[in-house]
């Protein structure tokens, strides 16, 4: 019995010793998923934000500088869309292996989301060691790697904010290396390094932006016309709309001005439905004053990878009395072709509800002759960089020739904007193109003055009126 009691006691005493390595394991395991991202190993958000903390701490103390990064890849997005989430996770991955291995280990690179990474160059002297850091890093990442049996093009934007100069706090260092990596995107620059100017730059966008989305809702944006001629009978059959914003302070602001942060904030979803219900609108007051027009709205590459905007569209004209067949959607070649599959998807689901769909800027971005065949597209538009200079340039005569010669074997209409002259209008009748929109004819009118325009211009004759809204890109 005694020697039994004491292997019952060791047996109890191995238990017990094991029990606490496994708790002591368990804590260990769970105080790391709390402080490092599960998919790369990188310090998380909470532990970076320690990690700053303890750096301002010392530099304070010790009187030193030291520097955050924040960075962002160009394209990760697209990599996710087309090759898929596993890939996307492989990138990011890749990302902080090449990123960590080139910073010293006094370092710290952290993932805190989706595609962003922050990195903390704690042992920095001036601001040479944080410049220096940033272009290794930009040469890490340049090559292609080649991941899942896909060559990868990744790329990123840094933006550098230094400790005590620009910002003594760690939120205010962090919005302001966010600022300038913000810059670098946008710039194509690789990084770029906070300055004052940038920071009020970010701010006014800001500050723009709420006055935008204020604007949406508020009935702030103004529609412009510009005739579009069908050269045959030589009689106007559409416009196209060019949208404003009248801002109370700024004026009459140019389409340039705002799309672009419309389109990097989402607020071009809700800007497209005030566009497309500001153009049906008045679309129906023209068909109640006997005039037959169709709507053209040129939409966002944001617009069709949205999946219900579709069924949005179909909403809109359900609330007014205009037949589907007149409105026209139209979609740059570049939008069509940066995410194509999801493109594709949506102009077919917008095409089946009987709507025209047309190809904007065509020529000007990556070929899309291969999607061509899968679209139900009615009209090609062929970009004014070509068309203006066609009669004295004649690589852009040819490119202008071939283009209506393909777009008319695929028996699509062709329409050509920027056409500034006589000469130029002469030589796109004598190539069989069947429309064309510029300042010839006329520039964009306000509603009222196109209405007077259509009574008396030498180009309204004809029984119908055929009028295509809404440009949303540039003036």
């Amino acid at each position: 019995m005694l020697a039994f009691g004491s292997a019952a006691t060791v047996l109890g005493l191995v238990i017990a010793v094991v029990v606490v390595r496994l708790t002591h394991r368990q804590a260990q395991s769970l105080k790391h998923q709390a402080m490092f991202d599960a998919l790369t190993d990188l310090p998380n958000r909470l532990l970076f934000a320690d990690r700053v903390q303890q750096a301002i701490l010392v530099a304070r103390r010790e009187q030193r500088v030291f520097a955050l990064i924040a960075m962002d890849l160009n394209r990760f997005k697209i990599i996710n869309d087309t090759l898929g989430h596993h890939i996307g996770d492989l990138v990011l991955q890749h990302v902080a292996a090449r990123t960590r291995a080139c910073l010293r280990e006094s370092d710290t690179v952290a993932r805190i989301g989706g595609d962003e990474f922050v990195i903390l160059l704690a042992t920095i002297s001036d601001l040479d060691g944080a410049l220096i850091a940033a272009k290794k890093i930009l040469a890490a990442l340049a090559d292609a790697p080649t991941l899942g049996g896909h060559s990868v093009d990744v790329g990123a934007s840094l933006g550098i904010a230094i400790f005590p100069e620009q910002a003594q706090d760690a939120e205010t260092l962090q919005r302001r290396a966010d600022a300038a990596m913000y810059f670098a995107k946008q710039s194509h620059s690789g990084y770029a390094l906070y300055s004052n100017t940038l920071g009020q730059d970010a701010e006014d966008r800001n500050a723009l932006q709420g006055e935008l989305r204020h604007a949406i809702s508020h009935d702030q944006l103004v529609l412009h016309y510009q005739p579009k001629i069908d050269f045959k009978p030589g009689h106007v059959n559409g416009v196209e709309v060019l949208v404003r914003w009248n801002h109370p302070m700024l004026g009459l602001l140019a389409p340039d001005k705002f799309i672009p942060l419309a389109e990097s904030s989402n607020l071009i979803k809700p800007l497209t439905v005030a566009v497309l219900r500001g153009a049906l609108r008045q679309c129906e007051a023209w068909r109640r004053a006997g005039i037959d027009l169709s709507v053209l709205v040129n939409l966002s590459a944001v617009n069709v990878r949205d999946p219900e905007f579709p069924d949005k569209v179909a909403a809109i004209l359900a609330e007014f009395s205009v037949p589907p067949a007149r409105l026209e959607l139209e979609i740059t070649e570049a939008a069509l072709m940066s995410q194509p599959a999801l493109a594709v998807a949506c102009i077919k689901k917008l095409s089946r509800m009987g709507l025209q769909i047309s190809i904007d800027d065509f020529g000007t971005g990556y070929s899309s002759m291969a999607y061509l065949k899968e679209l139900l597209v009615a009209k090609i538009k062929i970009d004014r960089s070509f068309v203006k200079d066609m009669a004295s340039n004649h690589n852009d005569a040819v490119i202008v020739r071939s283009t209506v010669e393909l777009g008319h074997s695929l028996g699509l209409k062709i329409v050509a904007e920027g056409v500034e002259t006589q000469e130029v209008w002469d030589q796109l009748h004598a190539l069989g193109c069947d429309d064309a929109q510029g300042y010839f004819m006329s520039r964009p009118l306000s509603a009222t003055d196109f209405s007077a325009w259509l009574k008396h211009s030498q180009w309204a004759a004809g029984e119908r009126v055929e009028t295509n809204i809404v440009d949303l890109k540039t003036a």
